[in-house]
């Protein structure tokens, strides 16, 4: 009996799943077998074409040869360390602004679950982190990053398109002020008969909420102050200031007309100001966000793309100096890895 020699092309096919440990497992079973070279063995001047009885324990085997392979993966293929550096990176603060002084974000990532599909060309894990995102003006003294956490499964009820994102914004009164007198100062204003030059505006927090002192010149000189609350508008996604009351301390007696005339003017031009002022202040985040994580060391391993913000809730509070933003975001946000450790070849021992 000379030896013989055969090449076969064995076709598998696997669901795929991600343990709670990051393991990859897999049940792998046999689809097809196809045969390069056939079986012939010879006996002197005989030949027999054994390719049945091979496949015959193949097929009795498949189970023993499956399972030994689904073993070595599932020891060789786990993902925790690669995504523990992603998981840590994306910890990392991210530097937005050096003046007037430096502020960082920071993700501070608590949850994952995930998702596997199937391609033609790759395998996905569609994935939501749970993470809230916080500004720091000093990072000497930050908590550490939080570990990877175990893999949970991602239910086909929990996918969303959108990422719920929490926001602290703020910005001075001395900026606001800066903004508006740059805007308004010297305007001047005339109606019947009325002809008044805005001199200076000046916005504080107080016990009404927020007030703006406006002082003027020419026929009304004097000054006026408005207060009101500061809202946002959900529908219109915009900042408004309601209830508008007012003060007026003027020189002159006759001054209805002017009275009307300044309070229209706080009212409808200031406030527009004002919200304006406020609005692309909530309107930079995503373009802030993307900034930085691009030039950042995150920027190396992810790409991360938000846009479509949509602001669900906003709580306003007020200081002596400043106005803090508590901010509730709906978020498209497209998170891709750029790259991933490859894998070293597996080797099947029986």
């Amino acid at each position: 009996v000379k030896p013989m020699r055969t090449d076969l092309v064995i076709t598998l096919s696997t669901p795929i799943t991600i343990d709670h440990n990051w393991s990859l497992g897999t049940r792998f079973r046999i689809r097809n077998i196809r045969w390069v070279n056939e079986p012939v063995v010879r006996f002197g001047p005989f030949k027999k074409n054994i390719r049945e009885e091979i496949a015959e324990i193949l097929k009795s085997k498949e189970g023993k040869l499956t399972h030994m392979l689904d073993r070595e993966i599932y020891k060789a293929a786990n993902l925790q360390s690669t995504i523990s550096d992603v998981w840590i990176d994306l910890q990392e603060p991210i530097l937005i602004s050096r003046k007037p002084a430096p502020v960082w974000i920071r993700f501070k990532c608590n949850d994952i679950h995930g998702n596997i599909a199937l391609q033609r060309d790759a395998i996905t894990c569609f994935t939501r982190i749970n993470a809230k995102m916080v500004m720091l003006t000093d990072t000497t003294a930050i908590a550490k990053p939080n570990p990877l956490p175990r893999f949970k499964k991602l239910e086909s009820t929990e996918t969303e398109t959108l990422s719920d994102i929490n926001l602290y914004a703020f910005t001075t009164f001395r900026e606001i002020n800066d903004q508006m007198n740059g805007l308004l100062r010297g305007k001047t204003l005339t109606k019947e008969g009325y002809t008044v030059t805005i001199t200076d505006i000046n916005a504080y927090a107080s016990s009404k909420g927020l007030s703006i002192g406006v002082s003027t010149d020419k026929d009304l000189k004097g000054h006026v102050v408005t207060s009101g609350k500061v809202l946002f508008d959900v529908p219109t996604q915009s900042l408004k200031v309601q209830n508008f009351d007012y003060f007026l301390n003027t020189e002159n007696r006759l001054v209805s007309t002017g009275d009307n005339l300044l309070h229209e003017f706080v009212r409808d031009t200031v406030a527009t100001k004002l919200n304006v002022k406020l609005d692309t202040l909530i309107g930079k985040v995503p373009g802030i966000v993307n900034k930085a994580i691009a030039k950042g060391k995150v920027g190396k391993v992810i790409y991360l793309n938000v846009d479509s913000l949509r602001v669900k809730k906003c709580d306003i509070m007020l200081d002596r100096e400043k106005m803090h933003l508590l901010l509730n975001v709906h978020a498209r946000a497209d998170l891709r890895l750029k790259r991933i450790k490859s894998g070293k070849a597996i080797k099947i021992r029986g």
